[in-house]
């Protein structure tokens, strides 16, 4: 006869495995927001706030609306309900596509971000009634996304892979995909080395540097010098 409640090796996997969607998908929520709020910062710089309509979230088409944009006092930039204003008539982004276009991505984009999960994960409702279905969001500020766009994807020779498991010849694109994927033995690659920590049963953190595993990302610079540390004192040379 089945159990109701799978055993610990399976609910730990299964906890494992929902902790990484969510990471992920927080992950997700806050690039889309930056990217919503560089699209609408473009129209108007003065956004802080938006308004989203979720009640018909799961009808056709499916998916959360845009409804209103707001200054930080809370004051209407824009609303759906006038979706073309005479002043963005003539109004074009750099590849030519008008507002309306603009507004049916920006949909997306909140829709993507909110992902599977409830509303209230990430927005605050706008009244107490719950069968109103409007969230307010505050967007990332304009400093917020030029900081983002400073970083440079990638740029960290970095990435997290299965131990042994062939590594990609290409880094990451980012130090928010490092845990996209649960993994028993996680193992970061940096500068030539693979550096797996696991712990045993009986409560032992293992570190275990390798150095031969994964090409040196600087060629012909000679051998990689490794330091490892224990709240901040070095071991290897205490080890000597």
């Amino acid at each position: 006869m089945i159990e109701m409640i799978p055993n610990r090796p399976l609910t730990k996997y299964i906890s494992r495995a929902v902790e990484t969607a969510e990471h992920a998908q927080e992950q997700l929520y806050l690039m889309r927001m930056h990217d919503a709020a560089r699209l609408i910062h473009d129209v108007f710089p003065q956004a802080a706030l938006i308004t989203i309509g979720t009640h018909d979230r799961y009808a056709e088409p499916e998916g959360v609306l845009l409804h209103n944009l707001l200054d930080d006092h809370g004051q209407p930039l824009w609303t759906r309900e006038q979706l073309f204003p005479d002043s963005l008539a003539d109004w074009r982004t750099a590849d030519g596509h008008s507002w309306g276009y603009v507004v049916s991505h920006l949909d997306d984009e909140l829709t993507s971000a909110l992902g599977s999960l409830p509303p209230q994960w990430f927005w605050e409702p706008v009244t107490t009634q719950d069968d109103s279905g409007l969230f307010l969001a505050r967007l990332p500020s304009a400093d917020q996304v030029a900081e983002l766009n400073t970083i440079t994807p990638g740029c960290l020779p970095a990435r997290l892979h299965e131990r042994n498991h062939q590594v990609p010849d290409c880094p990451a694109t980012g130090p928010q995909l490092w845990l996209a994927r649960p993994a028993r033995y996680p193992t970061m690659s940096v500068g030539g080395a693979d550096v797996t920590a696991f712990l045993a049963d009986d409560g032992t953190l293992t570190v275990d540097v390798v150095t031969d595993a994964t090409p040196a990302v600087n060629p012909g610079e000679g051998a990689l010098a490794i330091d490892v540390q224990l709240n901040g004192t070095s071991l290897t040379a205490s080890t000597g």
